[in-house]
């Protein structure tokens, strides 16, 4: 049932709790009060009994009348009062019922709203990080690698892309390491890919070809995303690109690996192209 509609559902049940709430109080205040006349009768009928041995014959006979006038009286107020109290208790009976539902209703009702309210808190996040440049936990990032061995890495980004610059600032500043402080790694500062950058297998191809391929391509990059090429294959456990693109999934960002047979054993190209 749509939302609105169970609104509309749940205050109509609430007036009818409501109402036959009021019914029951009603028909119990007539139950007593035929009750109380009622016993009223039984009591007047038993003093109208006591004097009947006092009277005269004729006397008796109009006793005897009026004790039947009060023996039926008593009996229709308290066959009253009996079923005023049998309608008090059923309206009373629905009146929970309904209560009970209307309870029930709000509950699930309530439930509704919040997960719709956390729904939206995440549709809401999931825009914001949409929409919002690409940030790097550089905790989780330093932490993931720390103890791993030593590399030269060369950090390219798409050219003219502002966000992809601004990441590729982000994972040069959490690197420990830069130009100024060899011991640690050796990590160029970011720069845009090259327009003449390729593959040596890419630069034999006819200029029109060559050109129609973007530099982010001709690298073996993803084109989105961020990239981390090494000499060896990247699937095993030893892969020179594995604890560079560890790191990177720590931080919270994807990352793709492939291969350049040319580069060095002991170089990465981390290659930071468009958000995806």
């Amino acid at each position: 049932m749509p939302l609105e509609s169970s609104f509309l559902y749940i205050e109509y049940l609430d007036k009818w709790a409501q109402n036959l709430g009021w019914v029951a109080y009603l028909l119990t205040a007539a139950a007593a009060g035929a009750g109380l006349i009622a016993w009223f009768f039984t009591l007047a009928l038993s003093a109208r009994k006591d004097e009947r041995s006092h009277h005269k014959q004729k006397d008796a006979v109009e006793l005897q009348q009026e004790l039947k006038r009060l023996n039926l009286a008593s009996l229709w107020t308290g066959s009253i009062a009996v079923f005023l109290t049998a309608g008090a208790a059923t309206a009373g009976l629905m009146s929970w019922s309904f209560s009970s539902a209307v309870g029930a209703m709000k509950d699930d009702r309530a439930r509704k709203l919040e997960k719709e309210a956390l729904d939206a808190k995440v549709e809401l996040a999931r825009l914001r990080k949409a929409q919002g440049p690409r940030m790097l936990n550089i905790v989780a990032f330093k932490e993931k690698l720390k103890g791993t061995l030593r590399r030269e890495v060369e950090i390219l980004y798409q050219s003219g892309d502002v966000e992809a610059h601004w990441l590729a600032d982000q994972i040069f500043s959490a690197l420990p390491g830069s130009v100024w402080s060899p011991p640690n790694w050796l990590v160029s500062y970011p720069r845009p890919i090259p327009s003449h950058a390729s593959r040596a297998d890419l630069q034999a191809l006819p200029s029109i070809l060559f050109n129609a391929i973007p530099p982010i391509e001709r690298i073996t990059a993803s084109p989105f995303g961020i990239s981390i090429i090494g000499n060896k294959s990247p699937s095993g456990e030893d892969a020179p690109q594995k604890p560079l693109a560890d790191a990177i999934l720590a931080g919270g960002l994807g990352v793709a690996t492939s291969v350049n047979s040319a580069l060095p054993d002991n170089k990465l190209l981390l290659i930071v192209g468009p958000k995806p």
